[in-house]
């Protein structure tokens, strides 16, 4: 009779040992996904916020040494810079529409980028398809001098 408890106890303890081991499994590869999609969100965004940064430092070809920020800043305001023929403004515009074109349009990111003086809009540059974020990552902002906000929204 001793044998017979023993080999009860025995299954019971093989039928937890892989209850226990099916539960690890599902864990483990149900939350497979979720890493992904956290790094991909903080990529994103950061990609978002450097591509900013990176714009403004941009020296604009044929403007006497300005970069995309000063031409920002003088479209918002004076507008007293010319590269050439073309406005600040239209300068700024050209060489962001450029750069967007040839980073997030290659990958056929959807894009929206703004640069505003408050309530007054600047630049408006959105992706080639029609701009319908469904999953907006958290945009990359940076502000310039005289209230101006650039953003760049990704869509994720």
């Amino acid at each position: 009779m001793t044998k017979r408890g023993q080999f009860e106890i025995m299954g019971i303890a093989i039928i937890v040992a892989i209850l226990v081991f099916g539960i690890l499994i599902f864990f483990v590869l149900g939350q497979g996904n979720k890493p992904e999609n956290i790094v991909k969100q903080y990529s994103n965004t950061e990609f978002a916020q450097n591509f900013v940064n990176v714009l403004l430092r941009t020296t604009a070809e044929s403007c006497n040494g300005n970069t995309v920020q000063d031409l920002i800043i003088d479209c918002a305001g004076q507008k007293q810079i010319t590269c050439g023929s073309i406005s600040s403004c239209d300068k700024s515009k050209e060489i962001a529409q450029k750069a967007l074109t040839d980073t997030l349009s290659a990958y056929n990111k959807q894009y929206k980028f703004t640069a505003a003086r408050g309530t007054t809009g600047l630049i408006e540059i959105s992706s080639p398809n029609p701009y319908s974020c469904t999953q907006k990552e958290r945009p990359g902002r940076q502000p310039l001098p005289d209230n101006i906000l650039l953003t760049l929204e990704i869509c994720g």
